[in-house]
C-alpha cells in the first residue's frame, strides 16, 4: 500500500468485497429486523434554535 502497488488480490478479498456489503443489508432485514441504529448528529451552529 506504500508504493501504491498491488502484486495479488487473493479470492478471499474479492468474495468480502462482493458479498459483505449485500450479507450485512440481509441479516439486518431479515435477522434483526427490530435493530435500529440509534445515531444522533449533530445539528449545524445555523439549525441550533436561539
Amino acid at each position: 500500500m506504500a508504493t501504491g502497488k498491488v502484486y495479488a488480490v487473493n479470492i478471499g478479498t474479492l468474495l468480502f468485497l462482493l458479498i459483505n456489503g449485500p450479507m450485512i443489508a440481509l441479516a439486518d432485514q431479515h435477522l434483526w429486523h427490530n435493530l435500529h441504529h440509534n445515531i444522533t448528529l449533530p445539528r449545524a451552529i445555523s439549525d441550533r434554535a436561539e
